[in-house]
């Protein structure tokens, strides 16, 4: 479990108030420290989900390897 995942559940198990206070206070760090690195750790995991998707996709619509040499023309005689 990644550490955005985690900071995620805690959001979303804090009361209401508590929750925008904490938004506020990681907004107001210096140089938007927290929301870099949030934004940065969500687009990775977004990124990871989506070459797996993409990779079974391609894989799907390739036509099945061969293994074995497949011969045309005279060398096929």
């Amino acid at each position: 479990m990644r550490l955005v995942e985690v900071f995620d559940i805690g959001i979303e198990v804090m009361p209401r108030k508590a929750r925008r206070l904490m938004l506020v206070a990681l907004l107001l760090l210096p140089g938007g420290a927290f929301i870099n690195w949030y934004v940065q750790e969500k687009a990775a995991v977004y990124e990871e989900v989506l070459d797996e998707l993409l990779n079974d996709v391609v894989q799907r619509l390739l036509p099945p390897r061969s293994d074995t040499l497949i011969l045309e023309g005279p060398a096929a005689v």
